[in-house]
């Protein structure tokens, strides 16, 4: 190094405030997504009726879920039904993988349409994935032999809720907005819905489901949809 020279150094980076709470840029909402030649939506009905936060809570969604669809002030039937499908969307990721337990008062459906064998409580099976008839969290925790717990939401499931669940599903239609309090609860996805057919739940689905139980689709009763089957336990 030649005498009197002094070493370059590279300078350090500028830094960067972080933004204050008052920085932030708003959330969206519809009016901000949707251009200005749809922000003449048709209100929901004033007397209460139909799309409201209040009545979604009525039905028993969760606080988290309904907050997260209002955030987007939705005005009308469809910006409340794609709102909806968003807060619904974390609730679908891919299921688990083998080795699961479905596990329920009312199981049997879903089991024989999706080809599951019954066990009895504490009965050993080589089975991937078996079904045990049961409400009670005990009998559960005595069968699950290293398979994660698949609950499905039927009948008096109630004790069943408190026990850590991979998988989530619904045993009928009326059991479809608690299955999805308690997969909210649980951060864990839903799996399917016994009916006719099995049904692979998605984001669409519960939110039309959602809709019909508000009475917004008095037409067309959901009981009477199409429904796509599936093998996926």
């Amino acid at each position: 190094r030649l005498a009197g020279t002094v070493p370059a150094f590279a300078a350090p980076p500028l830094r960067t405030e972080r933004p204050t709470a008052d920085d932030a840029a708003p959330a969206p909402t519809f009016r901000t997504l949707l251009p200005d030649s749809a922000l003449e939506a048709a209100p929901v009905d004033a007397d209460g009726s139909g799309w409201s936060p209040q009545a979604l809570y009525a039905l028993g969604l969760p606080d988290r879920l309904v907050h997260t669809a209002a955030a987007l002030g939705p005005r009308d039937d469809a910006e409340w039904t794609a709102a909806l499908m968003l807060a619904l969307r974390p609730l679908f990721a891919a299921l688990p993988e083998h080795p699961l337990l479905l596990a329920g008062p009312t199981v049997e459906t879903l089991a024989d349409q999706l080809g599951v064998p019954l066990v009895l409580p504490g009965e050993a099976s080589d089975a991937p994935v078996a079904a045990l008839v049961t409400e009670d969290p005990a009998e559960v925790a005595a069968t699950l032999a290293g398979r994660r717990l698949h609950l499905v939401i039927g009948g008096m499931w109630h004790e069943l809720a408190r026990l850590r669940p991979a998988v989530v599903s619904a045993a009928g239609p009326r059991f479809l907005l608690p299955a999805v309090t308690v997969a909210h609860a649980w951060g864990v996805p839903l799996g399917v819905m016994a009916g006719p057919h099995p049904l692979r739940l998605d984001a669409v689905t519960v939110a039309m489901e959602i809709r019909s139980t508000l009475g917004l689709d008095v037409d067309e009763p959901s009981s009477d949809r199409p429904r796509h089957a599936s093998s996926q336990p």
